[in-house]
């Protein structure tokens, strides 16, 4: 398989002290833009910033008053990723994932499919799911027309987002961080109108020490505790490429190496303990909560090479009105028209993908008119999770199809609360930690709480009012299941309501007549954990390789490292690909 270099780069050294897991910043410039540059995450994530600068996006004032854009205008209200405002009190059901929707037709499609199709069509390309990495695909492919296929009502994924008194909120991913100066990624979000909305914030976030504030708790802990003097060389060693250390890149454009492969044997606690002993019972606490947030699991369930690939190239971070649902919405807003409205299709299930006859034969159905449309393409985009993959794609390699049973997914909640109080944005995010999780093992079976208090209207001014989200990670097997049960919605409820009143009221000085109310959203299996072994195992190469030559794959479990600048990475580097299918097709 040709190989492609997405980056030219040299590096400068920046020290950010956000936190404990945002330091020693390698800063990435590009000399030169290039259409065969090389592309990690890493390369995606770095941004020059100094003092532990918070880099946000001001109020989008006046872009949407009269639609996205004017002419042939496609009904963002009703497909894009922000739901239109339901008052201030919503229905008291689950937000985001919808099971009983998809499940009964994805399980049953042989015979759903016992039916011809209702429509017949013909396209160059089709993307299957429209989350951010089928946008992302979507608009490097902007040019082929491509047709976009969403199961749910509106695109976006786990990005989309709600509206209340004109406040944009996240239901899902939040942010992200900034792009290198000269990368791939900073042309796409200058092209789609985002550096134009950026501003600045100083300053470090607090932790909530038993709902105690404690604003400096992450310029203190070195000097508390010295083994994050230890780590902090470590990760120094690794992006400076010092004593022996390789940052380990794991990406498309880059071979994964023996050395990435030897750190993805182990555990990222059994490496840390390997290097600096037995960690300090706080510091371990602080390592499980980064890495319960950054993967949904614990330092004893993280590879090593996933966890130092992440924790590595922590950068500033990115906070968009409404959370990266903006992002998506961009996306849309400037591939539209080219692609057209009929190719930007939601409440699409796609039940079969099958390469036949020179081209690919997809099948979706729409369960509200339950119609079948057979489309006959090039090249199809699989920008869905792999267990769907394992579903839907026929005739699938039995290695591909054994290694997507490697894999594992993860559960998560998000608690949006609508207060009817300015919350002045001295913070973003708060961790929210108990005395007795600093002095114990943290089990990810026994969590079960939010950990994060986020600023949701951060990016707003002006308002006299706040949304304020819980972000709860379910680190443990079985979570998926604990939301398909009866009463699962008034349980979560329940728990969520006890926080809010014990924890979340206190540190943030809210009085309870403030609360309008509380939306939960459900994300059943939106976490691919970067388990050990799946690197060095060639698990994840095999599930990401081209299927028969005309089947890619584009989603952030390709190697199962969760953000959204994987999605995005892999779809950079696929499109090429993608194109070289539809072009050899013309040359026949």
């Amino acid at each position: 398989m040709e190989k492609i270099n997405i980056f030219g780069l040299n590096r400068e050294r920046q020290n950010c002290k956000q936190n404990c897991c945002k330091k020693n910043i390698i800063v990435i410039r590009s000399k030169h833009m290039d259409s065969q540059l090389r592309l990690s995450r890493r390369h995606i994530l770095q941004l020059a910033t100094a003092g532990g600068l918070t880099v946000l996006f001001s109020r989008l004032d006046g872009l949407y008053s009269k639609g996205l854009w004017e002419g042939d205008i496609l009904d963002i209200s009703k497909v894009g990723p922000f739901t239109p405002d339901m008052g201030d009190v919503a229905k008291r059901e689950f937000f985001g994932d919808d099971f009983k929707r998809v499940h009964p037709y994805i399980w049953k499609s042989e015979d759903v499919l016992k039916k011809p199709p209702h429509l017949k069509e013909k396209h160059k390309v089709v993307i299957v799911g429209g989350g951010l990495g089928g946008l992302f695909s979507a608009y490097q492919l902007r040019d082929l027309k491509p047709v976009v296929l969403e199961q749910a009502p509106q695109f976006g994924g786990n990005a989309k987002g709600q509206t209340w008194r004109k406040t944009r909120y996240c239901m899902g991913s939040a942010y992200m961080t900034v792009p290198a100066e000269g990368s791939v990624m900073e042309k796409i979000f200058k092209d789609i109108g985002l550096e134009k909305f950026y501003k600045f914030k100083k300053g470090h976030e607090p932790v909530a020490v038993d709902n105690n504030l404690i604003a400096d708790y992450w310029t203190t802990i070195n000097k508390r505790l010295p083994q994050m003097n230890e780590i902090d060389e470590l990760v120094e060693d690794f992006n400076l490429g010092r004593n022996g250390r390789i940052y380990p890149e794991i990406s498309g454009g880059t071979k994964i190496t023996s050395a990435v492969k030897k750190l993805d044997r182990m555990t990222f606690r059994q490496f840390l303990e390997s290097e600096i002993g037995e960690i300090h019972s706080e510091l371990l606490a602080q390592i499980d909560f980064y890495c319960v947030g950054a993967f949904n699991a614990t330092s004893d369930e993280v590879s090593a090479a996933a966890a130092l690939n992440f924790y590595c190239a922590e950068g500033a971070m990115v906070v968009l009105p409404g959370g990266n649902g903006l992002l998506a919405e961009q996306l849309i807003k400037h591939m539209h028209p080219t692609v057209g409205d009929k190719n930007l299709r939601t409440g699409e299930i796609v039940l079969r993908v099958e390469v036949k006859d020179g081209g690919v034969a997809v099948h979706s159905f729409c369960p509200e008119t339950q119609k079948i449309t057979l489309i006959e393409a090039e090249a199809v985009v699989l920008a869905c999770p792999k267990f769907v993959v394992g579903n839907i794609l026929k005739n699938i390699e039995q290695d591909r199809f054994d290694a997507i049973n490697q894999y594992k997914y993860r559960s998560y909640l998000v608690a949006n609360i609508l207060v009817n109080k300015r919350i002045d944005p001295t913070f973003y995010e708060i961790l929210m930690v108990k005395s007795a999780d600093l002095k114990t093992k943290m089990t990810g079976k026994n969590l079960r709480r939010a950990t994060d208090i986020v600023h949701a209207s951060f990016g707003m001014v002006g308002t006299d009012h706040t949304v304020i989200s819980m972000y709860r990670p379910m680190p443990y097997e079985g979570g998926r299941q604990e939301l398909y049960e009866s009463g699962a919605y008034e349980k979560f409820r329940s728990e969520f309501e006890n926080q809010i009143r014990n924890d979340v009221l206190p540190i943030l000085k809210i009085n309870p007549h403030e609360l309008v109310d509380i939306r939960l959203t459900q994300w059943g299996h939106a976490i691919p954990i970067a388990q050990p072994g799946l690197l060095a195992g060639n698990v994840c190469q095999k599930v990401r390789a081209p299927h028969k030559d005309r089947v890619f794959f584009v989603e952030q479990d390709n190697w199962a490292l969760p953000a959204m600048e994987t999605s995005a990475s892999e779809a950079i580097y696929w499109e090429p690909f993608v194109r070289k299918v539809v072009s050899r097709k013309k040359s026949i």
